[in-house]
Formats: structure tokens, sequence, C-alpha cells
């Protein structure tokens, strides 16, 4: 089984950081009469939020920013949990109300959640490639990559005019 590269210049990725919005309307009984999905834009929430205040059922609206942090680090598999070991997770910061680690390739599935999950995947995937098929997906063995990732999430509840200021 070939491991996947590592150079030491590469060893951190870069930090990915998103915040998704929650617009939700509640009537005078304080029921919930309209909660959006995550939006990816601070315009778009602003525009729903307008929406939702020009109807006449609605008494109160709240707006929740989901700030996403994904932080990968390239590894090796050496580096990966041994044998039927979990994934130690990372430790809960203060203000975050959830932390995961797991380990995904630069090709393949978005998320291995333990260490036997990405040496099996590589596995199959070396496998595969040895002895491909019809239905096989081609998959650069020279130029694959094993990264840890830790994504932590923050969510906050915000006021119209701080969703304004991140339009």
């Amino acid at each position: 089984m070939r491991t996947p590269r590592n150079r030491p210049d590469e060893a951190a990725a870069p930090t990915e950081l998103r915040t998704l919005f929650t617009i939700t309307s509640y009537d005078r009984q304080d029921a919930k009469l309209y909660s959006t999905l995550p939006i990816f834009s601070a315009d778009t929430a602003a525009r729903w939020h307008d929406q939702l205040a020009d109807d006449a059922a609605t008494h109160r609206i709240t707006i929740v920013a989901n700030t996403i942090m994904q932080a990968m680090r390239l590894i090796t598999v050496g580096e990966l949990p041994g044998p039927g070991a979990p994934t130690p997770q990372p430790a809960l910061p203060e203000d975050a109300h959830t932390a995961l680690r797991y380990y995904r390739f630069s090709s393949g599935p978005s998320v291995l959640r333990t260490g036997d999950d990405a040496r099996f995947w590589l596995k199959q995937t070396t496998e595969a490639q040895q002895h491909p098929t019809v239905h096989t997906v081609p998959v650069d063995l020279a130029q694959l990559q094993l990264f840890e990732v830790v994504r932590t999430e923050h969510a906050r509840m915000i006021t119209y005019a701080e969703l304004a200021d991140l339009a």
C-alpha cells in the first residue's frame, strides 16, 4: 500500500472560516412562525429578515450567526490513531458548541471518522487502482494527501445592525 505524499513545506493547509445565518420569526405567543435554512450571505439574510418583518403576524425575529472554522493539517498514515483506537477529539473552546476531529484525503470521502476508516479507504482505493474495472474512479495515488481536520462551530445571536455590518 502506497503512503500518501507528505512534504514538510505543505504541513499546514489554510484554515477555512465561514459564517451561516439563520433567521427565525415568532408570533405574540412566542410560537415559531418561520425559520430559514442556513443562509450563506449576510445580504440574503438581511433580505429574509426584512421580508419576515413585513409579515403582520411576526412579533419578533432572531438572527443566529453560526461561524464554522475548519483547520486542516497534512499528516502521514503513521500519524493516524492505531488500529481500533478512537479518534481523539479536540478540546472544546470556551465559546464554541461543537469541536470535531476527523480525517480526509485530497480525493475521496469528505469525512473519515477514525484512523481505521482512513486506512480502509486507502487500502480499498489502492487495490482498485491496481486492478481497475470499468466502474473504478481514477485516483492519482502519487498525488494523494491525507489531512487531519479539526472543525469548530460557534453560534451566537446577533442584531440586525450587526448583520448589516457583515453584509
